[in-house]
């Protein structure tokens, strides 16, 4: 009998969470009213609305040319400004630390190594995405100038590097990562 009870009582579990799950996973969310710089380098949306689906963002405007699905949360944000969720491109996690990144609007971790090993990314790739960014953001777009200067060889490293990575794998702790 006690055996039976556990095992309803696992299943009743199971049950839940993944009730729990589909819930989460069904919500609506609206962000409502803020400015919208959304990480294409086109000009910042102002009232903009973002309707969020679950963990998927559905549709994209302006007040008065975006419905909201009904029974939505609307979360007003005027005066404010919405970013895309920010990725932290290198780090050594450790799964305590995992609930930090959050606050600071880190969403995605990426494993930099990984994507190497994998096939996913080369030096290269990566280096020539810094590149491209800081010419969209820093050198046109919103013309932060941030960056005083970037090296001229960066590209010609990159290949370097990965030249080096098929035949001896990760150079450092920084394989990869453009420096000065």
């Amino acid at each position: 009998m006690r055996a039976w009870t556990v095992a309803v009582s696992a299943v009743s579990v199971v049950a839940v969470l993944a009730v729990c799950a589909l819930t989460a996973q069904e919500r609506t969310l609206v962000l409502e009213g803020g400015t919208l710089i959304d990480g294409t380098g086109r000009p910042p949306v102002a009232d903009a609305v973002v309707v969020v689906q679950g963990t998927r963002i559905r549709s994209i405007g302006t007040k008065g040319r975006v419905s909201y699905p009904a029974g939505a949360t609307v979360m007003r944000l005027d005066g404010r400004t919405i970013l895309p969720g920010l990725i932290d491109g290198h780090v050594h996690l450790q799964e305590w630390e995992v609930p930090m990144f959050l606050p600071y609007g880190i969403t995605t971790i990426a494993d930099i190594h990984d994507a190497y090993r994998s096939g996913r990314l080369t030096a290269r790739q990566l280096v020539q995405t810094y590149l491209d960014r800081i010419a969209s953001y820093d050198k046109q777009g919103p013309a932060i100038n941030a960056v005083i200067s970037t090296n001229p060889a960066a590209l010609a490293e990159a290949d370097a590097l990965d030249r080096s990575f098929k035949t001896t794998g990760l150079v450092g702790p920084l394989h990869g990562i453009p420096g000065p």
